[in-house]
């Protein structure tokens, strides 16, 4: 009995023996860094190439350089925001005389407080440019308003149509045709818009025409609220709701024709004629804006095919961390250009790289395209990123 507790003793304390220089093994080979981000580099580890982040430690004037693996795409972008001399905190591995990263974290320091500061400055300043745009749209169709009134007052001043009006013999003549013949006031020609689509309402209602009667109706209210003279979020809201001065010269153009066919011949002559005013003053505008538009469209469309030249060619040459990056750039711009603006879109944008890492990203697929022999492609990337560097500087 007392050998076989001998035996036993021994065995636990080899056991015991064992597991501490396992423990010490893997003490040995873990660590922790703590010092200032100098710069990001890349470091080739067999026949793979690795992101490398530079820390000069607190302790120590040599530089260290812990290594990222490509599946660890969080801390690769986490990486990429970096700024230098920021504070930071890095636990890592030892494996094949690399330090490789297990986890990277920034300092709670001044910079770190900073950090989500700057992100609601930029959040807010998104929001500001939004509402500003929005208020630019305003004010140009504020602009066209002011257009077409101005065009229907030199019209009103030029030859007249001879209206004629029944006037009481006894009433001043020459009184009531020099009102006749006065200039009307902007004031005046909306008022006079008004009652014509209040006209042009009833002949929707009774052919049926629920849709163009809704949306008339929302352009007769939005005309109200213009002659109030407000101009509160509420009235705003109510003018994004009615329909553009092109909707509705087709659903005054309608009203004409159905107050024709009910024989109401002279109902018909005025909103007709409306009609053809708005939609006159609207066509030149938007001819313009489009055109305009079209541009602006062209260019981000081939800034956007240039740019999938340099993400294929990152791909092929196994650079998949700045193919990620760069997908998400591309990504940003379509949202972009599809004039997105919603919390998905705003979250997409802020997770994309900046103007100076795309164009880091588009230099290096430039020389992979060199490499592989496809010149056309090589030098269109290269050119990008040349309007991109001046846009930068500027």
């Amino acid at each position: 009995m007392k050998e076989q507790c001998r035996i036993l003793m021994v065995g636990l304390l080899a056991v015991l023996v064992f597991a501490g220089a396992v423990q010490a093994e893997e003490r040995s080979r873990a660590g922790e860094l703590r010092g200032t981000f100098v710069r990001l580099t890349e470091q080739r580890v067999g026949e793979r190439s690795y992101i490398g982040v530079v820390i000069k430690p607190l302790e120590g004037r040599e530089h260290v350089t812990v290594l990222l693996s490509q599946r660890q795409q969080e801390l690769v972008a986490r990486a990429r925001g970096l700024r230098e001399g920021q504070r930071l905190g890095v636990a890592y591995v030892t494996e094949a005389g690399h330090k490789w990263v297990k986890e990277l974290e920034t300092d709670r320091g001044p910079e770190a407080r900073r950090r989500p500061e700057e992100d609601r400055a930029r959040r807010q300043t998104e929001a500001l440019w939004a509402r500003l745009e929005q208020l630019q749209g305003l004010v140009e169709e504020l602009r066209e308003e002011v257009a077409r009134l101005r065009a229907e007052l030199r019209e009103s001043r030029g030859p007249r149509r001879e209206v004629r009006r029944e006037v009481r013999r006894e009433g001043p003549g020459e009184e009531g045709r020099a009102r006749e013949e006065r200039p009307r006031s902007e004031r005046e020609v909306v008022r006079h818009q008004l009652e014509v689509m209040r006209i042009a309402l009833p002949a929707l209602k009774e052919a049926n025409r629920g849709d163009a009667a809704e949306l008339l109706s929302r352009a007769i209210h939005a005309y109200e609220l213009m002659l109030e003279g407000r101009r509160d979020d509420e009235a705003h809201a109510i003018r994004e709701r009615a329909p553009k001065r092109g909707q509705l010269a087709e659903i005054l153009s309608m009203a004409a024709r159905l107050w024709r066919e009910f024989g109401k011949p002279d109902k018909g002559a005025v909103v007709g004629e409306l009609a053809e005013k708005m939609a006159a003053v609207r066509r030149p505008r938007e001819s313009e804006r489009e055109q305009r538009g079209q541009n602006e469209r062209e260019v981000a469309l081939r800034q956007i095919k240039i740019m999938r030249y340099a993400l294929h060619a990152l791909a092929e040459a196994e650079k998949k961390d700045a193919a990620d990056l760069l997908e998400r750039a591309i990504h940003s711009r379509e949202l972009t250009l599809e004039g997105r603006r919603d919390e998905e879109a705003v979250r997409i944008r802020e997770g994309a790289p900046s103007r100076g890492a795309q164009i880091e990203l588009l230099m290096m697929a430039e020389k992979i395209l060199k490499e592989l022999g496809q010149t056309e492609r090589a030098v269109a990337v290269g050119r990008l990123a040349g309007e991109m560097r001046g846009r930068e500087q500027r």
